[in-house]
């Protein structure tokens, strides 16, 4: 909306700038410019530019005769109205507006005090302010936030309301003022300033100049409960705090116990008459200002408001600002230009270092002077750009008198005594964000970065060096860790550990992994590797502290629990399981979590190894365990465990992945958890654990099955059998042996610091339990016997654990349990039987080889009854002849009874007549060695009936011959054939008994199957001739027929389709007759239909209704080839000429009828 006539600025005329504007942090020089308002015609007559005001596009100036000149941006319209005036020369001396541009008020030279609504053009004159002159006024921003936020009418409504506004006057008062609808409703003094002075600074001549308020400033807080206001003099910046009304701001100092003094207050020397103070906001009306200036004859004061914490200091100083020097300068008042103004009155203060007027920007101030402009960055206190008036300029623009900011357009405006210029600002602070990260404001420094990613991570820099500084290492390593290209980690690491910061730094390697890229593999792992050494260290710290303070009968009571074995007492407690929560605080909980959580995140780019050996190095056990298990790697935890002595634990933790893996096979993934198991650890480590815990170990390796080779555990299994063997030893001699993982707690008692216990030498007898069973025939057991193994070698080794175990028990098993032939080595468990004089074993080897002769030999030397056993299983040739005449039918049954009850005695042998009639001579021989009396000879001559005719009673006597008395011989025969005559009609007796029986059953079965008959094997379907399953559902009818019941319903439900009349003939009739089920679906008005194809429809659905058991009642009613359906269908046409299928089938036996082909 501006429109301007030209600028003013040219090459040769742009001014100066600082010479180190180049700087870092300073501005760009083309950050400013100074435009010239053209459309503000300058009116002589009416008197040059005193004081002037800007706000809402609106611009104000006081002329020295009386005017008021308005200016409208957005209507480019000018006009004037002049001040009433009690003097003809009075003319106006301040003018204030609001930020709306809404009210206006004047005060003259003459001390009248006016107000005027800008829509109208009209005087009220502020009769309760009459001879006050206004120093500054103070505008209630809430009444700018309501205009601004309201629409139509409201909105008009909040024009015409200032609410509560403070205004301050040349005799240091205080008044609080209020306009409502263009009236002014209140006004009331609060506050003065010659109560605050000291008494002790009675004697000190106060003049008007010190004590008038020459600035005035007031800003709610965020929470609207307070108000701050801020008031200063020409020496003295003062300010308050109180509310939540304006009026309880000063009130709540009177009641104070130190009288009316002031929150605080600021005092620099000061020999001026003229004073500003300005708020710097970076956006209003919403923003909180963030700083505040005054004019003082030192400097340019700052400092820093902060309205957000009602609990801190509102107001810091930030120190003063030099004002710029104005040598090398040459204005309007010195040099040659001085020469071009003999007509014009030159100001005579030439000394006058002090600024007119100041208006503040963002980072600036823009300080007038008369004859020139200065823009210092207020973050470096360096010009940024400056301007000097030359003679002509001053001819034809005059002095600078004022400058002014609109806030609501944050705009500024330069007033002379004729002109109005517009000073741009554009990008002031693209280097105040480091100038601000410098100065600690971090907060403004990040606001001012943008999304500028370097400038940020610049600003974090300086924000973690600041926190480092102060102390706060934690929020330190945070930021240091986001900006590890500008903080180098080491460096940074280094620093942390020189402060003995480990907590932190911890964390700060932790937040280092988080952004390091993943292709930086070697940082990573070295950054890992560091920190699992830190919490492994303070893990064990906080371990050995719990330790120093547990007392004695608690660490033995947790040696009693049996949490660990180890070569110490106090490894053994510092190797306890962390998930008893009974046994660990929440400091080592939360360690544990981290780094198992580390190992979980960073698996792939850790060293194995190397986190091993320092887990060991530290002892902690349950961390050893949970790594191995994460990374599935338990080797160098079983190692660990087995070379402390911790075999227990070693079990668990084979157990454990034994338990996985039978997850994995439940859950159907057995092929990929087999392919990536780790079978090695178990031949590894079995030797080791099975000296000490065979039982749960052998149970583990049976449930992995065919997952395990047998053959690799053979040394394993030696290892326990040499330890059991000696333990066997131990106990044959009774001899005690030492304890195992002994308690020597000397260790302990030195570490807690108290006096040394005499060490007790404690014992313990032999661990009988591993004698109790042989883990390791039970385990190959069961791998010959339910896995089906085929390995020679298995068997060989199983079969010298089985001689070698006393007792026969498990040698008879696996003879009978094992596959046939036998895979172990013939020769070598016969000399291994030998050896062990286990003869009974040698003679069920040769038997279940085939060596029968062997083993009838074996048997008659060592036992008679087994000898006698074994040749009655041998077959003869009058036996096998027997055989094949019943095969054959030439024989009756009971000589088959008779042949059935020889073979009970077991499974026959085939040996030669010869060899059956030697070998059973032989141990003839050695019965009657054994007892040559008559019992004996009677059992000798019972062989003659057992050998089943092998050995006649002449080979008997001929044996007997000479060796026995005759008298004794004789007696002994008829003894034993009065003995086998009386066994012969028991036996005939039985015989016959068994005939009956057989009989009885025949006639049984017969009846049944004449009732239910019975499907034969092989048996076909008459229908389909597909083979009848006899478990199936199969239909048998007397006349020989055989169906599947399928094919049956199927076949009946076509038929009854279009034969309906066959449900009401023959045995179908009565079926239908009992169902009314069947009465509905074949019910007369169906069958009455005339139209055969609606008929056979409705049967059709009628019939999808019958339930199994009810087509399988109909089917079982009569035969369908030899009843009712077959005699029905007789006269039905083969072919039907209305159906397509059948047409197409004629077509294909090339049948022509009626013309169709």
């Amino acid at each position: 909306p501006f429109r301007y006539a030209h600028k003013i600025m040219q090459d040769s005329r742009q001014g100066s700038h600082d010479s180190d504007n180049g700087s870092e942090g300073d501005c760009r020089v083309d950050a400013f410019n100074i435009d010239f308002l053209s459309e503000w015609k300058h009116d002589p007559e009416k008197g040059n530019h005193v004081t002037g005001a800007a706000a809402n596009n609106l611009l104000f100036a006081g002329t020295d005769q009386g005017w008021l000149i308005r200016y409208s941006l957005m209507e480019d319209k000018l006009w004037s109205v002049q001040c009433p005036h009690t003097s003809p020369n009075e003319g106006i001396y301040k003018i204030f507006v609001d930020p709306t541009g809404n009210h206006i008020i004047i005060c003259t030279t003459g001390g009248s005090c006016f107000y005027m609504y800008n829509e109208t053009s009209k005087f009220v004159q502020l009769k309760k302010l009459q001879f006050v002159w206004i120093e500054s006024v103070a505008w209630n921003k809430l009444a700018a936030q309501a205009w601004c936020n309201a629409t139509g009418k409201a909105k008009k409504k909040a024009a015409g309301n200032t609410m509560s506004f403070l205004i301050g006057s040349r005799d240091g008062e205080i008044f609080e003022v209020v306009f409502e609808d263009q009236k002014e409703r209140q006004c009331t003094r609060v506050w003065r300033i010659k109560d605050s002075l000291d008494q002790s600074r009675e004697f000190i001549v106060i003049t008007d100049q010190d004590i008038a308020i020459r600035g005035l400033l007031m800003e709610p807080y965020t929470d609207d409960t307070r108000i701050f206001v801020a008031c200063c003099t020409t020496s003295r910046l003062y300010y308050f705090v109180g509310g939540p009304t304006v009026s309880d701001v000063f009130q709540a100092k009177s009641q104070a116990e130190t009288g009316t003094h002031a929150k605080g207050f600021h005092e620099l020397p000061s020999r001026v008459s003229e004073s500003e103070l300005h708020f710097t906001f970076t956006e209003y009306p919403l923003g909180q200002p963030n700083g505040l200036v005054w004019i003082t004859e030192p400097g340019l004061f700052q400092g820093r408001v902060s309205l957000s914490d009602t609990s801190k200091t509102p107001f810091t100083s930030n120190g003063l600002i030099e004002y710029p020097h104005f040598s090398g300068l040459e204005g309007a008042k010195s040099g040659k230009a001085r020469r071009l103004l003999l007509s014009q009155e030159i100001k005579t203060d030439s000394a006058k270092k002090l600024p007119c007027s100041v208006a503040m920007s963002k980072f600036h101030a823009i300080m007038l002077f008369d004859d020139r402009l200065y823009c210092l960055h207020t973050l470096s206190q360096r010009i940024s750009y400056s301007m000097v008036f030359t003679g002509e300029d001053v001819h034809k623009y005059g002095w600078f008198c004022k400058a002014a900011t609109d806030y609501l357009k944050g705009t500024h405006w330069l007033f002379t005594n004729k002109a109005v210029f517009e000073v741009s600002v554009e990008d002031e602070g693209q280097d105040a964000w480091l100038l601000l990260a410098k100065s600690k404001r971090f907060d403004e420094a990040f606001a001012n970065a943008g999304d500028n990613k370097k400038r940020i991570d610049e600003i974090t820099a300086y924000k973690a060096n600041h926190l480092f500084e102060v102390g706060e290492y934690s929020k330190a390593a945070e930021l240091y860790a986001k900006v590890p290209h500008l903080a180098n980690p080491t460096a940074t690491a280094i620093k942390l550990c020189q402060i003995k910061q480990q907590t932190v730094l911890r964390k700060y390697l932790r937040l280092i992994l988080d952004s390091c890229p993943n292709t930086n593999f070697i940082q990573i792992t070295s950054i890992v590797t560091w920190l699992i050494q830190m919490y492994l260290d303070k893990l064990s710290r906080s371990r050995s502290k719990r330790l120093d303070t547990m007392s004695i009968s608690e660490f033995r009571q947790s040696q009693s629990r049996g949490i660990g074995h180890s070569r110490s007492t106090l490894s053994t407690f510092a190797s306890t399981d962390m998930r008893t929560s009974q046994q660990i605080g929440g400091e080592e909980r939360k360690i544990k979590r981290e780094l198992i959580m580390l190992f979980e995140e960073f698996q792939d780019c850790i060293d194995k190894h190397t986190v091993f050996g320092l887990i060991a190095q530290y002892d902690l056990i349950d961390v050893f365990e949970k790594y191995a298990e994460l990374v599935e790697e338990r080797t160098w935890l079983l190692q660990h465990f087995c070379d402390r002595n911790l075999f227990r634990r070693a079990l668990l933790v084979l157990a454990s992945y034994v338990r996985k893996f039978q997850e994995a096979k439940k859950r159907g993934r057995k092929k990929s958890m087999k392919n990536t198991f780790n079978v090695d650890i178990f031949y590894r480590f079995s030797g080791t654990i099975l000296q000490h815990e065979p039982k749960e170990l052998v149970d583990n390796l049976l449930q992995l099955g065919e997952v395990l080779n047998p053959c690799k555990l053979i040394p394993a299994f030696m290892q326990y059998c040499a330890k059991r063997e000696s333990l066997r030893q131990g106990s044959r001699d009774g001899k005690e042996q030492p304890k195992e993982n002994g308690v020597n707690d000397n260790k302990y008692y030195r570490r807690l610091g108290k006096p040394r216990r005499r060490q007790r030498a404690e014992v313990r007898m032999i661990r009988y339990d591993l004698l109790d069973s042989n883990e390791a025939i039970r385990y190959f057991q069961s791998v010959v016997t339910k896995d089906k193994s085929m390995d020679a070698m298995v068997h060989d080794y199983l079969l010298s654990l089985c001689v070698a175990e006393p007792g026969s028990v498990y040698l008879e098993t696996f003879l009978e349990n094992g596959p046939r032939p036998p895979l172990f080595d013939y020769t070598r468990a016969i000399f291994l039987c030998h050896e062990h004089k286990k003869y009974a074993e040698m003679i069920s080897i040769n038997e279940v080889f085939g060596k029968i002769e062997d083993a009838i030999e074996l048997a008659i030397t060592h036992d008679v009854k087994r000898a006698q056993r074994l040749l009655l299983r041998c077959k003869s040739k009058k036996v096998r002849l027997m055989r094949d005449s019943i095969a054959a039918g030439m024989l009756k049954r009971d000589a088959e009874v008779s042949i059935a009850s020889i073979e009970s005695a077991g499974a026959y042998l085939d040996l030669s007549e010869s060899r059956q009639r030697y070998l059973w001579s032989q141990l003839f021989k050695k019965i009657i060695k054994r007892n040559p009396s008559i019992a004996g000879i009677n059992q000798a001559l019972s062989l003659i009936t057992s050998s089943g005719g092998t050995i006649g009673f002449r080979d008997i006597l001929s044996l007997l011959h000479g060796r026995l008395p005759l008298d004794l011989v004789k007696r002994a025969t008829l003894f034993e054939i009065s003995t086998n005559r009386t066994k012969s009609e028991m036996f005939q007796s039985k015989l016959n008994e068994l005939e009956k029986r057989i009989k009885a059953q025949e006639c049984i079965r017969t009846k049944i199957q004449e009732v239910h008959p019975i499907v034969p094997v092989g048996a076909v379907c008459s229908l389909s001739g597909l083979q009848l399953d006899p478990i199936s559902n199969a239909l048998v009818f007397k006349c020989g027929h055989l169906y599947a019941q399928n094919k049956v319903v199927k076949l009946l439900r076509s038929h009854l389709a279009k034969h309906p009349e066959t449900m009401f003939r023959g045995c179908y009739k009565q079926i239908l007759k009992e169902n009314t089920r069947l009465q509905q679906i074949f019910a007369p008005e169906i069958m009455d239909v005339m139209d055969f194809g609606r008929r056979e429809r409705l049967l059709t659905v009628g019939m999808d209704s019958i339930l199994p058991d009810e087509w399988k009642q109909i089917a079982e009613a009569e035969c369908i080839l030899c009843g009712l359906v077959n005699i029905t269908t007789a006269m039905d046409p083969l072919i039907k000429l209305d159906d397509e299928k059948e047409q197409k089938e004629m077509r294909d036996w090339n049948v022509k009828l009626h013309g169709i082909a």
